[in-house]
C-alpha cells in the first residue's frame, strides 16, 4: 500500500498492523487478506487522551513524540527535553502544516537551522491581565512554584508561609505601578518577585509599604494581610526562615536565562489559546484515520492560510528536576489560559508532556485530563511506567487512567511492570506485554481490544519522507532527512 502524506486531517499515527504470526507446520489457512492488511497504519483521530507508558530508551520519541509533531493539524505545545522535537521537525510544522513557529528555549539549544523564533511567555501577563479574581490567581501561580511537599516532609509549616508570602509579592509587583505610580524593577515579572526576596531589609520595605500605600483602594485585600502577616511572624526565627523557605523555592527565576524567558510575552497567545487559525470546519477530516487504514485526506502542505502555533518548551536534561518549577509554571499558565477559552478550535490544542516524572504533579494537568476536553485541549502524558504516574498522583492516577482512552505501551523492563499495564488493560496478559519484540508496541483505544502493532519509525516509514530535519544529536538521521 503507497503512504499518502499524512493520516487524516487531526488524527495521530500510531504504528502499523503486524504480520500475522507463521504457521509452524500443517495445513496453514488462507492468510492473504491479513497478510495485505499488515503494514497498514493505524491512527486515531479521536479526541481522547493519551498515555503514553515507555522505559527510558525504548524510542517514544523516534516512534510517537516525532512522528505525532510532523502529522497533528492543530495547535501544539510540547514539553521538549533535548530541543530534538524543535531541531526535528520545526520546520515541517511551519512550512508543511503552515503553522507560526515559537521555541522557548533560554539555554538556545535548538538549531538555528529550523527557523523558528526565539519567543518568552510571561506568566504574570498571562494568568493576570484578564483576572477576575486576581487573589486566587497569584496563589495559582504561587502553587505552581512551590509545588508540592514531597512525602518525605514531615512539617508542611515553613512551605505554607512561604506559599502565602510569595502570593502576596507576585500580588504587589502586579499593582505596584497602579498603587505607587512606579513599576518594579524587571516589571510585573517572577524576576520582580525574586528581586524583592533578596531585599536589604524585606521586612522594613513591606512596612514602608503599607505605611504609605496599605490604604489605597487599589492595593488588594490579599496582598495587603500577605505582608501583615510576614511581619507579624517572630522576627529572629519564623520570618528568617520562611524568607529563606520562599527564596529557595524561587530560586530557578533567579537565572537570567529563565529571567530572559519570562519578563515579557512574545508569544502569539491569541492564536494559541483563541480559536484563530485552527483550520476550517469543525471536525473535517476526523475520523478517516481512527481505524486502521487511517492514511485519509486533509495532507500537510496544502496551500492554505496558517493552521495554528506549535510551540516548544526547550529545556536541558540536566535541568529538569532543577527547573521543574519554571516548566510547572508554563504547562500550568497555558492549561489556565486554555480553561479561559470563549470558543472552541476545530482542532484540540494538543499539549505533548515528555518526561512527566521529572515535573512533579501538576494540578492544572490532572484537571485537563477530566475537565478541558469541552475546551479543546487534548494532552498526552509520557512516562516511564505505571509506578511512575502512581508516584504522582498517589490518590489521583486512578481517574487520570480512566479519562485517557489512548494508551500506547512500548514494552517493560520487568515483568512486574508489565503486569501493573495489563492489570489495567484487561484484555492482554503481562506476559504478552513483557515479551513483545522491541519494534512493536500495544495499542489501546476505548472501546476496542488492544493490539499488538510494529512501531513507527519517521526516518524509514515512507508517511514522513521529506518531512524532518536531521537529529545533530544522532548524525545516522542526516542522511535521511530529505531537508537541506
Amino acid at each position: 500500500m503507497t503512504a499518502k502524506p499524512t493520516p487524516a486531517r487531526g488524527a495521530l499515527p500510531l504504528g502499523r498492523q503486524a504480520a500475522p504470526p507463521r504457521q509452524a507446520a500443517g495445513f496453514v489457512p488462507d492468510t492473504g487478506a491479513a497478510s495485505a492488511m499488515a503494514g497498514t497504519l493505524i491512527a486515531d483521530a479521536s479526541e481522547q487522551h493519551a498515555l503514553v507508558i515507555a522505559p527510558t530508551g525504548a524510542g517514544k520519541g523516534r516512534a510517537v513524540l516525532l512522528p505525532w509533531l510532523m502529522s497533528y493539524r492543530g495547535s501544539v505545545i510540547v514539553v521538549d527535553p533535548k530541543g530534538e522535537a524543535a531541531n526535528v521537525t520545526a520546520r515541517c510544522r511551519r512550512e508543511a502544516l503552515g503553522q507560526r513557529v515559537s521555541v522557548i528555549d533560554p539555554w538556545g539549544i535548538h538549531a538555528a537551522s529550523v527557523g523558528a523564533r526565539g519567543e518568552s511567555l510571561n506568566p504574570l501577563q498571562v494568568m493576570l491581565d484578564a483576572s477576575t479574581d486576581l487573589g486566587d490567581d497569584c496563589m495559582t501561580l504561587a502553587e505552581l512554584i512551590v509545588g508540592e511537599a514531597p512525602a518525605s516532609t514531615q512539617d508542611p509549616f515553613w512551605r505554607a508561609l512561604a506559599l502565602d508570602l510569595v502570593t502576596a509579592l507576585i500580588g504587589w509587583v502586579w499593582v505596584c505601578e497602579l498603587v505607587t505610580g512606579r513599576r518594579c524593577a524587571h516589571g510585573p515579572s517572577l524576576a520582580a518577585v525574586w528581586e524583592l526576596l533578596h531585599a536589604d531589609d524585606l521586612a522594613c520595605l513591606l512596612a514602608t509599604w503599607l505605611d504609605a500605600h496599605g490604604k489605597h483602594p487599589a492595593l488588594p485585600r490579599f496582598v495587603h494581610n500577605g505582608f501583615v502577616t510576614f511581619l507579624h511572624h517572630e522576627a529572629e526565627r519564623v520570618r528568617t526562615s520562611v524568607l529563606s523557605e520562599a527564596i529557595s523555592l524561587l530560586r530557578v527565576f533567579g537565572s537570567a536565562r529563565v529571567q530572559a524567558a519570562t519578563t515579557e510575552t512574545t508569544v502569539p497567545l491569541a492564536a494559541l489559546c483563541g480559536d484563530e487559525g485552527e483550520g476550517e470546519g469543525e471536525g473535517e477530516g476526523e475520523g478517516e484515520g481512527e481505524g486502521e487504514g487511517g492514511e485519509g485526506d486533509g495532507g500537510a502542505g496544502e496551500a492554505g492560510a496558517a493552521e495554528g502555533v506549535s510551540l516548544y518548551l526547550v529545556v536541558p536534561p540536566d535541568r529538569l528536576d532543577s527547573h521543574a518549577p519554571y516548566l510547572r509554571v508554563m504547562l500550568g499558565t497555558l492549561l489556565g489560559a486554555m480553561a479561559r477559552r470563549t470558543a472552541r478550535p476545530s482542532l484540540p490544542t494538543l499539549f505533548l508532556v515528555d518526561e512527566l516524572g521529572h515535573l512533579g504533579p501538576i494540578p492544572q494537568l490532572r484537571q485537563a485530563t477530566t475537565l478541558l476536553r469541552g475546551y479543546g485541549v487534548r494532552v498526552a502524558l509520557f512516562v516511564q511506567s505505571m509506578a511512575q504516574l502512581k508516584g504522582l498522583w498517589p490518590r489521583e492516577h486512578e481517574t487520570i487512567l480512566e479519562n485517557c482512552g489512548l494508551w500506547l505501551n512500548f514494552g517493560n523492563n520487568s515483568l512486574a511492570a508489565a503486569r501493573q499495564v495489563a492489570e489495567q488493560l484487561g484484555d492482554v496478559g503481562a506476559e504478552a506485554l513483557f515479551q513483545m519484540p522491541a519494534d512493536h508496541l500495544a495499542i489501546h483505544r476505548a472501546g476496542q481490544p488492544t493490539v499488538i502493532a510494529r512501531k513507527l519509525d519517521y526516518l524509514s516509514d515512507p508517511l514522513f519522507k521529506g518531512r524532518f530535519d536531521p537529529n545533530p544529536l544522532h548524525p545516522h538521521s542526516r542522511s535521511r532527512s530529505g531537508l537541506g
